[in-house]
């Protein structure tokens, strides 16, 4: 074997960047599914080690036999590697010394090595493919020739070619033959005792097991609508001149041909949409800080009863700019409108038909049609598209699909007098609302939503969308005993279907629908019921169409995740509830510290050491008024607004429920009054935002009474980092901290609190949680001690335990001053201290 130059292991980096290399080499190999079979059987330390140490020792020119080589490449040969397989490993290799930075000369020298070392492997390999062919053959003979003697069929005959049309044609059979089993099994349930019962109910086994098995023919993994992406990009790459690397992963994930068939064509177009619009070429990749090489990952996995298929670029993203200003020339969105939209919002103009940003129309993708025909296509198989992008990090499209289009699982629900069948994957949950119950209707500016878990979800009521009801049920749709909520999910939007009744599931055939009512998008197809009853099958996402197109997830993606942390410390807006308690019609609280909405009828209210209380979820809780004057109901139902942290709740009763809506809580003036941080201007309107902590204090008497006032003057505010893994608490302390005059940042651990240091993010003060997850908050002052921009930065600990162990503890690690939580008085004076020690050592 031809040798090397002796300095070029050297030039590399020695034997710890060889490790590197083959690690991350490794990697890919195992991600790429063209190549993920060189793997199998192989010991994947064993390899990365042996693949090491022979081009560590071949590089530095001290070995020139075979033995070595079959050993470290021993996958490639024992499996077979073929010339298609080198030409893929060989781009993969090549990406991974990019990505390392290897000097352009070195890695020239590296891959003509590896050229060289890959005419002996594929020898190698093809004289092993051969051998064991070879030895396949005769055992198959001696297999045959034994299986003739002794009357048994040959391996060779127990497998056929079968035509895909009998395929289809047995699925549909098998589709009529479930559809008789449902009537038969309507007839049977309608029947007392019956002799037909037992013979029946094999029948609906068989047809099940039926059911499956022909399923399982028609199943191929996906990776067959992948085969050739690689090829794609390869003449993509130099039709263009750019660096990119496709990584595909879960390219084994089944479903079936059908529906493998009709998304082939809109992925082969995304793919090519990321590689010609959102990756950059190498020089612009380079100015903006990013590798040379941009990444395209293909993901698929399975999610319930059907599959996700998600097409990440690290490119430029989507241009926000000009986007709006191409929405405002095709007249999609007034300019008032589109002030009022998000980025992603704006974004989702790409699906609209005839919408290109595309300054001339190419060959290599999108040829001035823009995205619609990708959406409309997988909306015709029952499945959703999902964009994620932030403009100069990337774009995420998720494919959400079904895994097959003939037999689903449906739930049937009644409306009015009519049944209607909604597809199982499309379903979250049910929930019964009803008066007495903990799930109610409630209305914010007349939209009926629903709280569940934390989350206020919108409401549609299926009556109204499919035009069942007149005006006055409309208006009195809020007043039903009992609604039965379908919680549907499109894509990332969760809202809820209300209906009348819910029946059962049932395996259903779809059937398409009539040419006359094609232009419905609210109707999926239709099928037949076991009694015969032909019903509808709605399609909840024309449901959200038809409320509006602008129902969608807002939440920005970040190809690094680490990015995640630095935004969200610097955003603003936040969910903000609005109410009205006494002569002050409107006060605002941060919707985050907001447990539940209640109502409680005023005959439960009850006197417990002076104090109101009502029971609640088992416990006694405390009622607190928002201040002395305020009086509650006599009669009816009394408004409380319930807190939780832990195991303590307690409710402030107030009037009524104005509004809910995003907006920042800025607050310009301070109070004096007790249990208000001080006013902010909330959709243009001067508001009071309370002080939970007080109310709280007032409940269990466990806070001081100082006002957290005191404005910091100053050209410049002070900027203070919180870390605690306490929503409650940061949400909370925020208000009184930005009232007092501070720029304040949180993150819930402290693990993110020091990616914030790496990335150079500088504060004048830090208050940390002792009580944190993965790292406490010990460990986190001697990590901020140790080095760093933070390690002169005053450091406060917060913490439930305030035992003289505790504040040695927290002095001994390197915090300044150590806080009770909870305790404002002496938390702001800290503050105040230590910041003003801070600028005065400066």
């Amino acid at each position: 074997m031809p040798s090397v130059e002796e300095d070029l292991l050297f030039r590399i980096g020695g034997e710890e960047a060889i490790k590197v290399i083959i690690h991350l080499f490794h990697n890919r190999l195992l991600a790429d599914a063209g190549v993920k079979s060189l793997m199998e059987g192989v010991n994947t330390r064993d390899s990365k080690e042996n693949m090491s140490n022979f081009l560590s020792a071949y590089l530095a020119g001290n070995t020139t036999s075979t033995g070595p080589v079959l050993k470290g490449f021993e996958g490639f040969v024992s499996n077979g590697m073929t010339d298609t397989q080198n030409e893929i490993v060989r781009g993969l290799l090549e990406n991974v010394l990019e990505e390392v930075d290897l000097a352009p000369l070195v890695l020239d020298e590296v891959m003509v090595a590896y050229d060289m070392i890959s005419v002996e492997v594929l020898a190698e390999a093809a004289r092993n493919v051969k051998a064991t062919a070879d030895a396949d053959k005769a055992e198959k003979a001696a297999t045959n020739k034994s299986a003739a003697k002794s009357g048994e069929p040959s391996i060779a005959n127990q497998s056929i070619r079968v035509n895909v049309q009998v395929l289809e044609d047995l699925m549909t059979m098998v589709s009529e033959l479930v559809l008789t089993r449902n009537q038969l099994m309507q007839l049977l349930r309608n029947t007392d005792d019956s002799e037909f019962s037992i013979p029946l109910q094999r029948l609906s086994q068989c047809t099940t097991e039926l059911q499956e098995g022909v399923m399982k023919t028609r199943m191929q993994p996906v990776g067959n609508a992948w085969a050739k992406l690689p090829r794609i990009i390869r003449d993509l790459q130099l039709e263009l001149d750019k660096k990119i690397d496709l990584q595909m992963l879960g390219a084994d994930t089944e479903l079936d041909r059908q529906v493998l068939e009709l998304i082939k064509d809109p992925l082969t177009h995304m793919v090519r949409n990321s590689a010609d619009h959102g990756i950059e070429v190498p020089s612009v990749r380079l100015a903006n800080g990013k590798k040379e090489t941009g990444t395209i990952r293909l993901n698929a996995f399975h999610e319930g009863g059907h599959i996700i298929i998600e097409i990440t670029d690290d490119g430029a993203g989507l241009p926000v700019d000009k986007l709006r200003a191409k929405a405002l020339k095709n007249e999609l969105a007034t300019e008032d409108e589109l002030n009022d939209m998000s980025d992603a919002q704006i974004q989702r103009f790409i699906f609209h038909p005839g919408f290109s940003t595309a300054e001339k129309v190419t060959a290599v993708s999108g040829r001035g049609v823009g995205m619609d025909v990708v959406r409309s296509n997988i909306e015709k198989i029952g499945g959703t598209v999902d964009l994620r992008s932030v403009e100069g990090k990337g774009t995420s499209f998720s494919i959400k699909i079904p895994l097959t289009l003939a037999i689903v699982s449906a739930l049937i629900v009644k409306c009015k007098e009519e049944r209607f069948a909604i597809p199982q994957i499309s379903v979250l949950e049910l929930v019964r609302a009803s008066n007495d119950s903990d799930h109610r209707i409630e209305h914010i500016n007349n939209t009926p939503v629903l709280r569940l878990r934390d989350r206020l979800l919108p409401l549609v009521h299926l009556d109204k969308i499919l035009g069942m009801s007149d005006g006055d049920e409309v208006a009195d749709k809020g007043a039903r005993s009992e609604d039965y909520i379908i919680i549907t999910q499109v894509g990332s939007f969760t809202f809820g279907i209300v209906v009348d009744q819910v029946f059962d599931t049932e395996e259903i055939v779809v059937k398409p629908v009539a040419p006359i009512l094609r232009d419905l998008s609210t109707f999926a197809g239709n099928t037949i019921l076991g009694d015969g009853t032909v019903i509808m099958i709605l399609d909840p996402n024309g449901i959200v169409g038809e409320i509006s197109e602008n129902m969608s997830d807002t939440t920005d993606l970040s190809m690094d995740q680490e990015e995640v942390v630095a935004v969200a410390g610097n955003e603003d807006r936040e969910a903000i509830l609005l109410f009205s308690a006494g002569a002050n019609a409107r006060y605002a609280v941060p919707l985050s510290l907001v447990a539940r909405l209640e109502e409680v009828d005023v005959k439960t209210i009850e006197t417990s050491d002076g104090k109101p209380v009502v029971q609640y979820r088992g416990q006694l809780m405390p009622l607190v008024k928002l201040n002395d004057t305020y009086d509650l109901k006599t009669e009816g139902r009394q408004a409380v607004l319930v807190f939780a942290d832990g195991d303590k709740t307690m409710g402030v009763a107030v009037d009524e429920i104005s509004d809910i809506l995003e907006d920042e809580i800025d607050v310009e003036l301070s109070s004096a009054v007790d249990g208000q941080v001080g006013t902010a201007v909330i959709d243009g309107n001067a508001t009071e935002v309370i002080d939970v902590a007080y109310y709280i204090e007032k409940a269990f008497g466990t806070l001081g009474n100082a006002s957290t006032s005191g404005h910091i003057g100053g050209k410049k505010l002070p900027h203070i980092l919180l870390v605690d893994d306490s929503k409650f608490f940061l949400n909370m302390v925020r208000p009184l901290l930005t009232a007092a005059g501070y720029k304040i940042t949180s993150v819930d651990t402290a693990a993110d609190a020091l990616k914030l240091r790496d990335k150079g993010k500088d504060f004048d003060l830090i208050i940390s949680d002792i009580e944190m997850p993965e790292m406490d908050g010990f460990n986190f002052a001697e990590k901020v001690r140790e080095g760093g921009i933070w390690q002169k930065t005053p450091l406060v600990a917060l913490s439930s335990h305030s035992t003289p162990r505790d504040f040695a503890r927290g002095r001994e690690v390197g915090f300044d001053d150590y806080v009770v939580k909870l305790d404002r008085e002496t938390l702001m004076t800290t503050i105040g201290e230590q910041i003003s020690k801070n600028q005065r050592a400066a």
